[in-house]
């Protein structure tokens, strides 16, 4: 039933992205001691020379951030946050009947993308939407 609520394409569109879209920290990271047969990764804009300057600032408004969490995360989303709008949900939303799960949330970043993903999940080619 679940399964019926979704474009087919939606189940293929995970293996149609190239492994550096779906998870671009996982590369090694090139140095030219440490690790001379590294990787230089040209599709993230990632920049941790500042990061030394700029994180006790962002410690300064926030005391629990991390450098983790001040550079690209998964992209469906930190775990963090998932699992703080599934309580918040939860709790709000439809009086606590319903338990909203982190594990079945998708958490992005840009109107355009995720109206992109949803759509190219929800509709076939040639639908009007």
């Amino acid at each position: 039933a679940e399964r019926d609520q979704i474009t087919e394409r939606a189940y293929v569109a995970p293996r149609l992205l190239p492994q550096y879209l779906s998870d671009a920290g996982d590369i090694t990271p090139y140095h030219p001691k440490d690790n001379p047969n590294g990787h230089v990764s040209l599709s993230v804009a990632e920049n941790k020379t500042l990061e030394d300057l700029l994180l006790p600032k962002f410690q300064e408004a926030y005391k629990d951030i991390t450098a983790d969490l001040t550079y690209y995360q998964a992209t469906s989303g930190t775990p963090m946050l998932k699992g703080a709008l599934a309580k918040l949900m939860t709790t709000y939303l439809n009086g606590g009947q319903y338990t909203f799960r982190p594990d079945n949330m998708i958490a992005a970043a840009g109107c355009n993308a995720i109206l992109d993903n949803l759509f190219f999940c929800i509709a076939e080619p040639g639908d009007a939407v």
